[in-house]
């Protein structure tokens, strides 16, 4: 069994690459300011997004999807209308891409960390651990044997803490089976909506380090980190710098997208991006991502 990749993508490669010309895009990183050009292989994924001892079956999924992307981008490249088997493709390359996700990570690590704070579960599940009949009773459950004396008992308890931490540390079994579970629930629910393909007409889409970003039209809300939930709205993901995929709004089919429209979505991935955007080489985008970046920068300061 092969070992699973220290890189894992956050961004499907096949998608990236079409941002690419002679084999390089555009990467702006928001945190610095600054950009540079770099192969889509060497960018957008986290080291050890999901522990090593935990990835495989999140590997498997995200292969499975991939594999059948370029027959998807092939089809809506020539025009042609989304068969049953690539609707299925793209709703779940979109779920898979809410989850797989650094915005997902992130509302993870705060739930995590919510949760933990006085008054949490998981705050009172680790009070319990004070408690030396707790640590006997869970030792006993898991050995079989009652911990002998207060030596045995510190040892049962550095265990049991550290069995908790592994479960809850970045990358571990409670970070996996939210990506697994949610991207199982985020496939059933997308794949009886209306799917449409906006075909821009006047300039390129960018597309973000956390792309598939859900919508909520009443809160006008977009993307986990601003309060947006799977199944309140419509979720927008860039297949291409001329192909973008919205899944869930009003509309079936396909339809075109001006300068205006080509904005407006090019600011929801910068607005939603955890790191970097990215752009194909050769236009000014960069300097219009960047300009963005400033807006934002003070209205968060304002």
């Amino acid at each position: 069994m092969s070992t699973p990749p220290r890189r894992q993508h956050v961004v499907s490669e096949t998608i990236l690459k079409r941002w690419s010309i002679a084999g390089e895009v555009i990467a702006v990183d928001l945190r610095n300011g600054r950009f540079q050009r770099r192969s889509p292989s060497a960018e957008a994924f986290e080291e050890w997004l999901v522990r090593e001892d935990y990835a495989r079956p999140v590997e498997a999924v995200w292969g499975e999807v991939e594999t059948d992307v370029p027959q998807l981008l092939d089809a809506l490249d020539g025009g042609r209308p989304l068969t049953p088997e690539l609707r299925r493709v793209l709703t779940r390359l979109v779920s898979l891409h809410l989850v797989r996700s650094r915005g997902f990570q992130q509302m993870n690590a705060r739930v995590i960390a919510d949760s933990a704070a006085a008054g949490g579960r998981l705050h009172g599940i680790l009070t319990w651990f004070g408690d030396d009949q707790v640590v006997a009773m869970l030792a006993q459950a898991r050995t079989g044997l009652i911990p002998a004396g207060p030596e045995g008992l510190a040892l049962a308890r550095e265990r049991e803490i550290q069995r908790l931490a592994d479960e809850f540390e970045p990358g571990g079994r409670f970070f996996v089976d939210q990506i697994l579970v949610n991207f199982d629930r985020a496939a059933a629910m997308l794949s009886d909506m209306r799917i449409e393909i906006g075909r821009v007409v006047e300039g390129e889409l960018v597309i973000a380090d956390n792309p598939a970003v859900p919508h909520n039209p009443v809160t006008r809300a977009s993307g986990f980190l601003n309060g947006a939930r799977i199944g309140e709205g419509p979720v927008m993901m860039p297949l291409t710098p001329h192909l973008i995929a919205v899944v869930g709004g009003g509309v079936e089919g396909d339809t075109t997208l001006d300068g205006h429209g080509v904005e407006v979505l090019n600011r929801i991935q910068i607005s939603n991006a955890v790191k970097k955007v990215y752009a194909t080489p050769g236009s000014d985008a960069h300097q219009w991502i960047l300009g963005v970046r400033e807006e934002l920068l003070s209205v968060d300061d304002a």
